[in-house]
């Protein structure tokens, strides 16, 4: 399974649906991930750290084939973004 997000952000967690079970994620969380996981439909919630709240998406996955979880949050102007960096006032 293949996680991305847009601009990016970190993967908060991935729920199994059947068994409501959490699967372990490595430290390194920020997008693009790629876990491998058993068949399922799976519930992933992404965290950007300038949003205000998180984003969930339902992937199913499917024996010996390549699936994508994509999440979408506001992008940045340049500006906003220098802003952030503190490179801008």
């Amino acid at each position: 399974l293949v996680l991305n997000a847009y601009p990016w952000a970190n993967v908060d967690s991935v729920i199994e649906q059947a068994s409501n079970k959490p699967v372990t994620l490595p430290s390194e969380r920020s997008t693009p991930l790629r876990l491998k996981l058993p068949a399922g439909t799976y519930r992933v919630t992404f965290k950007h750290p300038a949003a205000g709240k998180s984003v969930a998406v339902l992937a199913s996955v499917q024996a010996q084939k390549s699936q994508s979880a994509n999440g979408s949050f506001p992008t940045l102007t340049a500006r906003d973004y220098l802003k952030r960096a503190g490179y801008a006032q």
